[in-house]
């Protein structure tokens, strides 16, 4: 059986290189995974240093610093003793058996020297690049003064790009010949890799992978592209500056075109090309700096939520709590499959059922999570767009908490692989906005009602027991869009809210750790199978008092500001702004209750929840949760 090494350079990558490392782990025709350490962190050096205790499999390449990508993955395949070699981004995440299919197609096509295939974003999209055209100077040229656009109309322009340049809309089912594929998926013979002397070291970072494709055309090589096998692939996650990114794509192209095209042009015109890309550089420096504050303040965010992510996850659960919900191993509804795992409803219910020693997969899309646990098993999922990646497991039980519309078309093969229990989750807006004068909101309460509808009837036909649950206004750890969003207005513009007078409406918010409780209470009672269960919480309080208790707890003094026409305003700002979300609705129910009745629940199960902000400061995420 033929062998591949894999070799993966990384620079910071942050927690995806695990779940990258974990998918590689996990394949058929592994021999080797060589990591080449370029600069991560002390704690992920050590992180990586156990991974290589643990599993001999895995080999590390450190100390040399960073050298860059090209010359990392040439170290890598020093060292690499594999029959093939994979050059794999640390950010990209492979399907169970993707390395076996490309390997066969390789073989099935001797006349192939490297073979790629379809490079997916985390929204399922291919990646531009994936596949393309070798990039020429006069395609660049084009392309970089946006010439393209003085072609007459969009097919034109259409024309173009498919002729010169990217074609990765086209549909491809079968292994196909392009001219060159992306980076992040490269896998060539080992000893063809050594002849054709591996990836040129003078490239530091970009465009090495377009110069290496350039050479096997030009040796008489042809690349192969896989398109059944869709690696995701999550950019951006180093933690580099853009202008140090920027600065050495201007390098890398400027090496390639002069490397690869000299004397194949008019006098000068290269010289050209070089100035215009490091304008082009300049330019992008120069935004970037303009752009730098709104990055800081968005990475800000982003580092916040992560920390209220881990610090919650490593929130344990209070034993007597756990005692309560009845929340102790059940061997006959293990694996539970999470759909949804780092939304703030799915960590919660992770957080009980790590707690309670149960095996979980949870799946993970756009959000990945530096967090680990023996009795856990990270599965990369695009519910809208990719079935999941089960690696073989077969779940019995099935936890679901994105929009339940994207459920259905999963229901069968998940039944297939096991699963004969659900709950998943619905909204409250089915009641809330069922009169709504806003058409888009009509279509989302259609989707929800005709989404739990259909629930019902596939979970009848496959025998599987199912449970949806309808929670109201939900909040906790500093992760929603409701409760969060009126704390960040009012910080924003130094206590001022405004209000449709009298702002009388009820409200009745519920803590998700009160959902995730009652998730664990109905999970084994056939009393809740086939049932919709509506949940609140304790307390019932208006909208004006909702946004004072707030502003209470985060310690702002309040100034409202009445504004009876602010439905008119938020309907102008929509249709400005392209937002049907955000709506005239939106405050004029400001003035109409929104609360339900959670009484079957507690009859069915006990449903208790705790009144509004009991926690205080740790359930708006302003600190962490003391149990």
């Amino acid at each position: 059986m033929k062998t591949i090494s894999v070799i993966m350079v990384s620079y910071n990558t942050g927690p995806v290189l695990f779940r990258s490392i974990e998918a590689v782990l996990l394949q058929q025709n592994l021999k080797e995974l060589l990591i080449v350490d370029n600069g991560n962190s002390r704690e992920v050096r050590a992180r990586l240093k156990e991974l290589t205790e643990a599993d001999p499999r895995i080999t590390l390449i450190t100390g040399q610093g960073n050298v860059g990508f090209a010359m990392g993955c040439n170290l890598g395949a020093a060292k690499a003793t594999g029959d093939y070699l994979l050059l794999l981004n640390p950010d990209c995440v492979v399907p169970g058996l993707a390395l076996s299919k490309v390997l066969r197609a390789l073989e099935a096509h001797p006349e192939a020297w490297l073979a790629g295939c379809r490079i997916l974003n985390p929204d399922g999209s291919e990646q531009a690049g994936s596949r393309r055209n070798l990039l020429t100077p006069s395609v660049a040229f084009v392309e970089n003064f946006r010439l393209y656009r003085l072609l007459p109309g969009d097919k034109g322009k259409e024309s173009y790009f498919k002729r010169m340049n990217f074609h990765d809309e086209e549909k491809v089912e079968e292994p196909t010949f392009v001219p060159a594929i992306s980076g992040a998926f490269m896998m060539i013979d080992r000893q063809r890799y050594y002849d054709l002397g591996g990836l040129d070291e003078e490239y530091f970072f970009h465009v090495e992978d377009l110069d290496f494709c350039y050479q096997v055309n030009e040796k008489g090589g042809k690349i192969l592209f896989v398109p059944d096998v869709a690696p995701v692939h999550y950019r951006a996650t180093s933690q580099v500056s853009d202008f140090f990114v920027e600065f050495y794509k201007a390098r890398g192209f400027t090496r390639y075109f002069h490397k690869r095209f000299k004397g194949k042009y008019f006098p000068g015109f290269l010289e050209l090309m070089s100035v215009a890309i490091y304008c082009r550089f300049l330019v992008r420096a120069l935004l970037i700096s303009v752009q730098s504050f709104w990055q800081r303040k968005r990475y800000r965010q982003k580092q916040r939520s992560e920390i209220l992510r881990q610090q919650w996850l490593n929130t344990p659960v209070k034993e007597s709590t756990l005692l309560l919900t009845g929340l102790v191993k059940r061997d006959g509804m293990e694996p539970v499959l999470l759909v949804g795992a780092s939304g703030q409803v799915g960590l919660s219910i992770l957080r009980r059922l790590l707690n309670a020693k149960n095996k979980v997969l949870a799946v993970y899309h756009d959000t990945v999570m530096d967090f680990e646990h023996p009795n856990l098993t990270w599965i990369y999922g695009d519910v809208e767009g990719r079935n999941f990646d089960l690696r073989g497991l077969n779940p019995r039980t099935l936890i679901y908490t994105p929009s339940i519309w994207t459920l259905p078309p999963h229901l069968k093969k998940l039944s297939k692989q096991g699963v004969k229990r659900l709950v998943c989750f619905s909204s409250t807006s089915i009641m809330g906005k069922a009169t709504s004068g806003n058409a888009y909101e009509r279509e989302m309460v259609e989707k929800f009602s005709e989404a739990e509808r259909e629930v019902g009837e596939i979970c009848k036909e496959l025998g599987i027991e199912w449970t949806i649950i309808r929670p109201t206004m939900i909040y906790g750890i500093g992760l929603d869009k409701n409760v969060s969003s009126i704390l960040r207005f009012m910080r924003r513009f130094y206590g001022l809210f405004p209000l449709v007078p009298p702002a009388k409406g009820l409200r009745q918010p519920v803590h998700v750790d009160d959902l995730a409780r009652a998730v664990h209470l109905l999970l084994d009672m056939p009393k809740t199978y086939g049932k919709c269960y509506n949940l609140g919480g304790a307390e019932k309080l208006t909208y004006r008092e909702l946004v004072e208790r707030i502003a209470k707890i985060a310690n702002i003094k309040p100034i409202f500001l009445p504004l009876a026409r602010l439905p008119q305003a938020m309907d102008a700002i929509s249709r400005i702004f392209r937002r049907p979300d955000l709506n005239g609705e939106i405050a004029k129910r400001m003035n109409r209750d929104l609360v339900f009745d959670s009484q079957e629940a507690t009859l069915d199960f006990g449903y208790t929840p705790r009144p509004f902000m009991s926690n205080g400061e740790a359930d708006l995420g302003l600190k962490p949760h003391d149990h």
